[in-house]
């Protein structure tokens, strides 16, 4: 098995890589060179890959991992499944991941709401003080010690931009001590690939 010291240096290595890609794809959003690759989205097949990838990390946490799609959510949206999955509901995952004591819970829940797609994720972590919440999308903004000891603060940026190139809006709600809810609205059908004729 790996010493002490080897493992440190890897953490070090992951989390060195993680900001350089954070600030270069900040640099691209702020150029206007982020290019989405646009697809057709499976919603089912991408909150199972969802469930499967963060479930195992909420379960060595003993923290409940709950994902559901609600029968009225669409099968599929025009989306860059990539950046959505790993871009912004991994950041936000990583985050509830984060601030959720052992024993806590996590939601995602995927919906329809007037030709819209809105996931939703909720924590019952350490939550955020009121006068916060307007500036948890700026750029290199943190709350706590903990969250400066593990990465730039570039995440909830990064995800705010992706979801606004989709053409989409994100939002936050939160109370401090008693968890948070992020709120990602997504057309079903982006503006550079024509909507599906029935």
């Amino acid at each position: 098995s790996l010493s002490t010291g080897a493992r440190l240096s890897r953490l070090r290595y992951r989390l060195l890589t993680q900001l350089v890609n954070q600030l270069l794809d900040i640099s691209r959003l702020e150029a206007g060179g982020l290019r989405l690759e646009i697809a057709e989205v499976d919603t089912a097949d991408f909150f199972e890959r969802l469930r499967l990838t963060f479930g195992v990390l909420a379960q060595k946490q003993a923290i409940a991992f709950d994902v559901e799609l609600d029968s009225d959510a669409p099968a599929t949206i025009h989306a860059d499944g990539a950046r959505l999955r790993d871009q912004v509901l991994g950041n936000l995952l990583a985050n509830a991941l984060k601030f959720t004591p052992e024993g806590g819970s996590i939601r995602v829940r995927g919906f329809g709401e007037n030709a819209h797609f809105v996931i939703e994720v909720c924590d019952t972590g350490a939550g955020m003080p009121a006068d916060l919440l307007p500036h948890v999308f700026d750029k290199y903004f943190q709350i706590g010690e903990q969250a400066r000891s593990k990465g730039a603060g570039l995440g909830l940026t990064i995800a705010h931009d992706v979801v606004h190139e989709h053409g989409g809006t994100i939002s936050v709600d939160s109370e401090e001590g008693a968890g948070t809810t992020f709120r990602i609205v997504l057309p079903v059908s982006h503006a550079n690939v024509p909507a599906a004729v029935s």
